[in-house]
């Protein structure tokens, strides 16, 4: 990074120090620093004279910093003290991720959030993805660097920060950078491994580097690594596990051995729990099922079928006809006309003329007639609003509309019609009779092709949703196990995925450094956060030309533009961070919480 004095501070609309922006010089600005940190919040900080006429900037409001270019290089909250004896204002102007360490990751209802095992890439954009929610001025990265799956993790009285650094545990080789280039600031992860590498080259003239101390750390580089845990194979069976990388014959100083899982976490695993753990899994993959059974069943008898032994039932006109006339029954269409000849001439062609009568097909139609296309109709009681909901499906009211009809001869009992038709409001029921088509002149059987085609005309409001019952069913499910996932999961022990240990690895396999380089003010370009440095020189130890060791650190002076580029882990985490974290003594995950 350039940096392009004069520098300018820009405040808020509204505010003490407005947002048209002065020159530190113009402000009366002494001793001003800016501090950017990997895995911690950035820092402006300030002092001025108290004068008459100066512009002071008030206590809790926007600072942004710019140089000379218009460059955004800083923006945060400004916390302000006052020095009587001295009558100077001091501030500190903090950046976004102040927010994270303040913001709790948990919400007030729960003691611990669990995740499981995934990508870390993903597990942190979670992470951060909470404080956005919570209205943190803060944005997720476009992307993110290459990284692999860890084990499942729990958080309990954590910050979204300390989240964020715990699970960075997993990968020593990642850092963090603000970047300001947005209307937000995003926070950016980079690696080691993908990273560009940056040269110092104390043999250019133009490197400015007045001073370099670096302290190597090899002990801090495990050249062996294993994962042992633990994994359970049905109700009585626990299988322990190791996964291993590195150079198996190293010292054992150098060997980083760590339990996830299984009777070395914890002197309180006996049997008597482990049962019980195994039965509470047992008992919550039961209910499980049984709610799955349950949703299931509904949803197979939940639609409701257009026939006449679903609907007949459902009318009361249908159910006066079948009472008045036992066996009494007619079939829906599926939507045609009916046509008799209507009269007959025994003294010239068959037929004088002919008649029809439409018959409607049954449907789900709207209150307006429309077809109802892509509702079903559903018992009222089938599904529970939670279970709709879960779905993401609308229950509303439809109609059943359509014809059902019967074709009747002379010797055929029409008690339930007659009952029908006497019951049914006006234009609901009807008939066409006549003869069908075969009658020749002068028959005798003429009877027996006579007909009386009957008609009723169904309309009934039922309800409706607008999802197969199917589909509710297996959101309903999907929607169960989810609800108890977290404690089976709970129940569970925590297992490594695939390739961790040589994942693991491969991300700390290279030398720590810790120590300071100090620019002068005319150094070409100043290493940021984010930035892996290695030194090249004829005189500097030859590990340091290919060392790409994180700074963690970058302070500079804004008056004299001379900087410190701290080398080493980010100010939050140390060496051993891993191991620090899972020797914490928590809860076991062979219980169910």
């Amino acid at each position: 990074m350039i940096y392009a004095p004069p520098f300018y501070l820009h405040g808020q609309a509204g505010r003490t120090l407005g947002p048209e922006g002065y020159s530190l010089e113009a402000l009366g600005v002494l001793d001003a620093s800016l501090t950017l940190r990997s895995l911690d919040a950035d820092e402006l900080r300030f002092t001025q004279r108290a004068k008459p006429g100066r512009v002071i900037p008030d206590d809790e409001q926007w600072l942004s910093l710019k140089d000379a270019a218009g460059v955004l290089l800083f923006a945060g909250i400004c916390k302000r003290a006052f020095s009587y004896a001295e009558r100077t204002y001091s501030f500190t102007v903090s950046n976004a991720y102040k927010g994270l360490l303040e913001t709790p990751l948990l919400d007030a209802a729960r003691a611990f959030v669990l995740y499981p095992a995934r990508d870390l890439g993903a597990l942190l954009l979670d992470i951060l993805g909470r404080g956005i929610s919570a209205g943190l001025p803060i944005a997720a990265p476009a992307s993110m660097p290459g990284f692999y799956p860890v084990p499942k993790m729990a958080f309990r009285a954590n910050s979204i920060a300390g989240a964020l650094e715990d699970a960075l545990k997993w990968d020593p080789s990642c850092v963090s950078r603000m970047s300001y280039a947005g209307t937000v600031q995003t926070l950016c992860f980079l690696t080691r491994g993908e990273a560009p590498e940056t040269v110092i080259d104390l043999e250019s003239d133009g490197h400015r580097a007045t001073g370099v101390s670096l302290t190597p750390y090899p002990e801090a580089r495990a050249l062996a690594v294993s994962f042992a845990y633990a994994r359970r194979d049905g109700d009585d069976v626990v299988l322990f596990l190791v996964q291993s990388a590195g150079d198996d014959t190293a010292e054992a100083n150098r060997q980083l051995s760590l339990y996830l899982s299984g009777q070395e976490r914890s002197d309180m695993l006996v049997s008597e729990a482990l049962t019980t753990a195994q039965k509470a899994v047992a008992m919550a993959q039961a209910s499980v099922d049984a709610v799955g059974a349950s949703i299931d069943a509904a949803a197979a008898s939940a639609q409701i079928p257009l026939t006449w032994s679903s609907l007949v039932t459902r009318d009361a006109n249908l159910t006066a006809a079948v009472a008045a006339q036992p066996g009494f029954s007619m079939s829906p269409s599926g939507g045609f006309y009916a046509t008799l000849y209507t009269g007959c001439n025994w003294n010239g062609p068959p037929w004088e003329y002919t008649d029809s009568m439409a018959i409607i097909a049954l449907g789900l139609y709207t209150s307006g007639g429309a077809p109802a296309t892509g509702w079903y109709p559903i018992e009222a009681d089938a599904f529970t609003a939670g279970e709709l909901a879960a779905a993401g499906a609308t229950k509303e009211t439809r109609y059943i509309r359509g014809d059902f009809y019967a074709s009747r001869g002379t010797l055929d009992s029409n008690v339930g019609m007659a009952a029908l038709q006497a019951s049914a409001s006006p234009g609901y029921a009807g008939y066409l009779t006549g003869w069908i088509s075969g009658q020749a002149v002068s028959q005798a059987d003429a009877d027996s092709k006579w007909r009386k085609i009957q008609r009723y005309g169904c309309n009934l409001a039922v309800d409706a949703i607008n999802m197969a019952p199917s589909a509710v069913a297996a959101a309903g499910k999907a929607a169960a196990a989810a609800g108890s996932s977290a404690f089976i999961e709970r129940a569970e022990f925590v297992e490594a995925p695939p390739d961790l240990a040589a994942n693991y690895f491969a991300r700390q396999n290279w030398t720590p450094y810790k120590g300071e380089i100090s620019l002068s003010p005319s150094a070409p370009s100043v290493p940021l956060p984010g930035d892996f440095v290695s030194v090249r020189g004829d005189e500097v130890p030859a590990e340091w030309h290919s060392m790409k060791v994180p700074v963690a650190e970058t302070s500079i002076d804004l008056q004299t533009l001379a900087a410190t580029v701290t080398i080493g882990p980010s100010p939050r985490m140390n060496f051993s961070s891993l191991v620090d974290r899972l020797r914490i003594p928590q809860e076991d995950n062979y219980e169910p919480g």
